[in-house]
């Protein structure tokens, strides 16, 4: 099996479903980091350089939903909640804290598999849109829009505006 380029960190109290994801998802080739509860979780994602996150709501302590709150309001890891909770209300609280997607208990392994591949390669889309976004390459020119830089074939940077533009006020 081809190890994928990807962590994984499951944040579930129950240890049989905690284990049984680890393991579903290392046979697949990703790395999985595993928790019980929410202590720690932004230290880890922050330090392992957490990809994707499957909470469960039902937590002690700090629950999946307050978890999802403050991990989307400091970051983009993506985050798929797996929950016994099926109403739908439930659904929309879920998805309204922040969660890219909301999977029920018992769910069939292989469509979570496929939930969290689809997240992962529109996460990487948005990055490398992201990194991309604001550099222009045209004619072995690049142009930084951010940094109002642009650097010559001969990799030369030059500010914007450069140091012998004059303004002109009319």
């Amino acid at each position: 099996m081809t190890e994928i380029d990807a962590i994984l960190l499951v944040i579930e109290d129950e240890p049989i479903t905690r284990t049984q994801l680890a393991a579903h998802f290392q046979r697949e080739g990703y790395t999985v980091l595993a928790r019980e509860n929410a202590n720690g979780v932004e230290d880890t994602i922050k330090n392992e350089n957490v990809d994707i996150c499957l909470i469960d709501i039902n937590l002690p302590g700090k629950d999946g939903l307050t978890l999802t709150r403050e991990l989307r309001s400091r970051s983009d890891v993506g985050i798929i909640l797996v929950t016994g909770k099926d109403e739908q209300i439930d659904r929309i609280v879920g998805l309204e804290s922040g969660a890219d997607d909301y999977v029920t208990k018992p769910f069939n392994p292989r469509e979570l598999l496929s939930r969290v591949k689809n997240l992962l390669w529109r996460l990487r889309a948005q990055q490398k849109q992201k990194e991309q976004g604001t550099k222009r390459h045209f004619a072995n020119w690049m142009l930084h829009l951010n940094k109002r830089e642009l650097t010559t074939p001969a990799g030369e940077i030059q500010s914007y505006p450069p140091a012998s533009f004059t303004y002109c006020l009319r």
